[in-house]
């Protein structure tokens, strides 16, 4: 039975965004006679991936643009875009999407809070509370929900980042990849387009096989899946690609200068590794700041040894941590999206 008659979804913002959201479009979605999905211009194939029921449009703001070119539409072009929906639903709250400059729309809008310290997930689950009442992130997941496995063998590295100090050193990825395969576990070097030349670099040194590099793409994103799905678990930054990889099989995550409490892979059973430093979360992209961090111990503070011990770690609990004993005192945290 249908709640909603026509129903819009705003999700304008990145690929990692767009699946940490995908609970909450999936349940908006089963309530709607109708429900179309607004997101990025290179996310519409992943979005039409994820919801094959749903039409998915693109909308793109420039303050989320992320380098490509992107006009601003006027208050008359949004108002008119929206015009045929009888209810829009927004997952997301910045400075460019929020209630005063939404009201344009003339629909009744209804917006996520902005609410630091908790995952995503659960800020779309308070925008929705009021609307639709509780509801389970796990029933609307449209990937795996896997265990942790107790024995590793295939094990996909993910690289791509979201932002420049994100990105793991490729000397550390070819490190780990060296003592994955010295372990007797076999290794998928695993990339967006923009990571092409950064993938060269690490196969290199790494002494990797064509056959153990897979480039991905927005036009290949069913095969990227089932080959994630054919590993144990992923290794991944904090990016687009390491959220992709959430979708078919368990990951650790490597967190360096973004907030983890709030956009760690969703999945109860994964693991991530944060050296929790006193500047992290630090400024990533702001439309008016400079980043002058020349250091980034975020990130090289990670040691290739820290995340084998932290991949091999005994299970625990979600939002318990463990030390992992390493010299910079990274620490090892269980299921930040449940906790």
């Amino acid at each position: 039975m249908s709640v909603f008659d026509k129903v819009a979804v705003i999700k304008p913002d990145h690929v990692g965004d767009l699946i940490l959201g995908a609970p909450a479009i999936g349940r908006i979605a089963g309530l709607a006679s109708e429900a179309t999905l607004f997101v990025a211009g290179n996310n519409v194939s992943l979005a039409r991936h994820l919801f094959p029921r749903v039409e998915a449009r693109q909308l793109d703001f420039p303050h989320l643009a992320k380098g490509r070119n992107a006009s601003p539409l006027s208050p008359g072009e949004l108002r008119r875009m929206f015009s045929p929906f009888s209810i829009i639903f927004v997952l997301r709250s910045d400075t460019a999407l929020n209630r005063p400059r939404l009201e344009v729309l003339g629909r009744p809008v209804f917006l996520t809070a902005h609410l630091e310290g908790m995952h995503v997930t659960r800020s779309h689950a308070e925008c929705l509370y009021g609307v639709i009442g509780h509801y389970d992130s796990d029933a609307y997941w449209p990937g795996r929900a896997s265990a942790w496995p107790s024995r590793i063998i295939r094990v996909a590295l993910v690289v791509g980042a979201g932002f420049p100090t994100n990105r793991w050193p490729a000397w550390y990825w070819a490190r780990l990849a060296s003592l994955l395969e010295a372990k007797g576990r076999s290794v998928l070097l695993v990339g967006g387009p923009a990571e092409r030349d950064f993938m060269v670099t690490i196969a290199q040194i790494a002494g990797l096989t064509d056959q153990q590099v897979l480039h991905g793409s927005p036009d290949n994103i069913p095969e990227l899946l089932a080959r994630l799905g054919t590993c144990d678990v992923a290794i991944a930054s904090d990016g687009g690609s390491g959220h992709l990889a959430s979708l078919a099989c368990p990951v650790l995550s490597l967190f360096t200068s973004s907030p983890y409490r709030r956009f760690a892979p969703f999945g109860r059973e994964n693991r991530l590794i944060t050296l929790d430093l006193s500047c992290s979360p630090c400024l990533n992209a702001h439309d008016q700041l400079v980043n002058l961090c020349l250091t980034h111990e975020c990130s090289f503070g990670i040691l290739p040894e820290t995340v084998v011990s932290a991949l091999d770690a005994p299970p625990s609990p979600p939002g318990s941590s463990r030390p992992l004993g390493d010299p910079y005192d990274a620490r090892l945290i269980y299921g930040v999206s449940h906790a």
